[in-house]
């Protein structure tokens, strides 16, 4: 049986890169393209840095290549890219995740993707909002990019996946909510891929309150099982997503949303999942200060569904944040739960 495993994962892993080839081939003639204009860059691309992923389309991987291929478009202090910038620079076609240039495609930060893998698909609920979001003129949005890889191959063909996501309206008066921190963690007694099955592989949503005046202050960590790693700038991560919201209590909304990713060393996430969201912002402070991707960011008169429409699809396929908002699981996941609750199972 493993015999016959093994070779069906080398035929595929076999047809996969004659596929890549057979698109590199194909995409020839953009390929030279691109050389030819970086080199009015003073870059110098060679075709070992050129891939072909089959989510993505022709993609040059070379480090700052976003800033010296246009110079002109520039981040802020958080490494995000404000949206009036971009469309000064780049055309918005609505595709799921790529803006247009005449020589190349730039693309959202790769932690957009799933699972935070370079050559994933991207979580297409945020990305799809995100760039809903920026068509709006009472809103203030940035977002991060891909700034170390762009497409080549310009055109309309892209890899797109529908996502079902969880996030009904939100009915609770904020202002009643009582300051302190929150945890929802999954059922205990499942096996580790049930777990990755039906929560994604969330270990425990950690979520703050806090008042400060007229301000509602509102953080939440989504923390995944110690399997979850990335590698970032050379060093290996746990990634955990963050979100920031402030809510303004005299005029009832919203003037403040952020998302991010927060790396954590395996000694600073030893520390975080033994606590709560505290610990990052009170008594733990010197012991634990992880580093931050800032992801998107959106200031302006921000509704409480859309907040709680963002929440829900910066966290794609976690329930918790569903049983947050509404009070239980999401059908699909309770049926499932006392499934194999009733069987013993786990």
């Amino acid at each position: 049986m493993d015999i016959e495993r093994y070779k069906l994962e080398d035929d595929y892993l076999r047809e996969l890169l004659e596929e890549e080839q057979r698109t590199l081939k194909l995409h020839e003639h953009d390929i030279q393209r691109f050389i030819k204009y970086s080199k009015a860059h003073g870059l110098s691309i060679t075709h070992d840095s050129i891939s072909s992923p089959r989510t993505i389309g022709v993609v040059v991987n070379q480090a700052d290549i976003l800033a010296n291929v246009l110079p002109g478009l520039t981040a802020d202090k958080e490494g995000l890219y404000s949206w009036v910038d971009i469309n000064s620079h780049l055309s918005n076609k609505n595709r799921n995740g790529f803006f247009y240039h005449e020589n190349f495609m730039v693309m959202f930060h790769p932690f957009f993707r799933r699972n935070f893998i370079d050559e994933a698909h991207y979580a297409p609920g945020i990305v799809n909002a995100l760039i809903y979001e920026g068509q709006k003129k009472n809103q203030l949005l940035s977002v991060a990019l891909d700034v170390n890889r762009l497409r080549i191959n310009v055109d309309d063909t892209y890899y797109a996946e529908r996502d079902t996501w969880f996030g009904p309206p939100f009915h609770k008066d904020i202002a009643s909510i009582s300051d302190g921190p929150v945890k929802l963690a999954p059922p205990q007694g499942f096996s580790n891929s049930l777990y990755e099955r039906w929560f994604s592989s969330t270990r425990f949503l950690n979520i703050l309150w806090t008042s400060h005046k007229n301000i509602r202050e509102f953080q939440l960590e989504e923390v995944k099982d110690e399997s979850i790693m990335v590698y970032y700038q050379g060093t290996a991560y746990h990634p955990i997503r963050y979100i920031h919201a402030e809510f303004d209590l005299e005029h009832g909304y919203f003037r403040h949303l952020d998302g991010a990713v927060h790396l954590y060393t395996d000694h600073e996430y030893d520390i975080r999942i033994n606590g709560n969201l505290n610990i990052n912002v009170e008594n733990f402070r010197s012991k634990i200060k992880p580093f931050s991707v800032k992801l998107f960011k959106i200031n302006g008169q921000i509704p409480s569904g859309q907040f709680i429409s963002y929440c829900s699809l910066f966290l794609p396929h976690d329930p918790l944040i569903h049983e947050y908002f509404t009070g239980e699981l999401p059908e699909y996941c309770a049926k499932a739960v006392r499934y194999y609750q009733s069987k013993g199972e786990g």
